[in-house]
């Protein structure tokens, strides 16, 4: 059994994901109605919950949607609790400001970070550049710098590689090694598993 954890998904929900270049293909709560970047976003995510739940089952999830505002989806949740009902309900809209969604999360890391806490951990998924770049890489300069050294921000740029936004990903990432490209679905699913695997060194 691994360590409990807290992980925090930061998801784009702009107009852009809803896509359907990229689908889900697995989960039937996902492919038969959201046929869609999104969709294919929640089916990885899922899985990655379901693996989290088999070797840590005391940790939690939270889960917060940007698009042109932040919204938080729940927070605190138990990996154990089926949550797919409220993940088949999200829709797509707006643009994509990842700065309130950054923002809402450092509000949630603080909450969540008191002594003998689970290690907490975010993983952003976006499918583009944000409305303003340098304000979000600004917020997340400040998580990091508050969360410590064992605090992974993972990011995953969820489409074609745009330049823009694969440096974007980057400069918000801990580091090289957390950011992570998927143009595809099975790519999608390689990107959760290797953050899958790297949550033992949190």
């Amino acid at each position: 059994m691994c360590a409990a954890y807290h992980m925090i998904f930061l998801l784009d929900i702009s107009g852009s994901m809803s896509s359907p270049d990229l689908i889900p293909t697995t989960n039937p709560a996902f492919k038969d109605t959201m046929k869609n970047r999104l969709g294919c976003s929640l089916e990885s995510f899922v899985r990655l919950i379901e693996e989290l739940r088999e070797v840590s089952p005391w940790s939690t999830e939270s889960l917060i949607l940007f698009g042109s505002s932040a919204t938080v989806r729940f927070e605190g949740k138990p990996v154990t609790e089926d949550l797919t009902p409220l993940l088949t309900t999200i829709g797509t809209s707006g643009s994509t400001n990842c700065t309130a969604g950054l923002e809402e999360a450092e509000r949630m890391l603080k909450k969540h970070s008191a002594p003998g806490s689970p290690a907490n951990f975010i993983i952003l998924l976006s499918d583009g550049a944000p409305d303003n770049s340098r304000s979000s890489i600004d917020v997340a300069t400040r998580i990091k710098a508050q969360a410590g050294e064992a605090f992974k921000l993972f990011t995953i740029m969820f489409s074609q590689p745009d330049p823009g936004a694969v440096t974007f990903l980057r400069n918000v990432a801990s580091s090289q090694q957390t950011a992570f490209m998927a143009a595809n679905p099975v790519e999608l699913l390689h990107a959760f598993n290797s953050i899958r695997g790297s949550l033992n060194h949190i």
